[in-house]
């Protein structure tokens, strides 16, 4: 009896964990890809390929772009010269960098290390939401971006919050 019921729970827990993802619109395949060149990992929608970038300037940027439907997911990493006196104020410089009207910003801290969530709207009324974190001399940014019309869902909080460093 404590077997069968052992086994019932796992599978409740897991069809628990399928409602969830099918709730937040991922596909139950989205599973971690990692990004050893960057040196983070993160959780994108079932079947999509990403698009690699390399943009050389004073910096190093690598950036990734996954299309999926009208939505756009982009990770980037952008490796500087020497990291920033105040990572923070850096931060701040970063998002003023960031083009449309910001409707929401908040300080955050990711594996200890400093961070922002900004979300603004763009002069076509998309909606996008970045999250912004320094480590050492690399900023990394994490983005949805969906057309006018279309609201965030449980779709981009899964996805910005599935980034995970790992390394550095």
């Amino acid at each position: 009896m404590v077997i069968v019921m052992k086994t019932r729970n796992t599978m409740l827990a897991v069809a628990r964990a399928l409602v969830l993802v099918f709730l937040a619109g991922l596909s139950p395949l989205a599973a971690a890809w990692l990004v050893p060149e960057c040196g983070f990992a993160v959780d994108l929608p079932g079947g999509a390929e990403p698009q690699k970038l390399t943009m050389p300037a004073n910096d190093i940027t690598i950036l990734y772009t996954v299309q999926d439907g009208k939505w756009t997911y982009a990770m980037s990493c952008a490796r500087q010269a020497k990291p920033p006196a105040d990572a923070v104020a850096a931060l701040e410089a970063a998002q003023g960098k960031l083009k449309g009207k910001v409707k929401s910003s908040r300080k955050l801290t990711v594996n200890g290390k400093p961070g922002r969530d900004v979300e603004l709207v763009t002069a076509t009324g998309a909606i996008s939401r970045y999250r912004l974190i320094y480590v050492g001399a690399t900023l990394y940014t994490i983005t949805v971006t969906v057309p006018a019309g279309d609201a965030m869902s449980g779709k981009t909080a899964v996805f910005i919050e599935s980034f995970k460093l790992t390394a550095g």
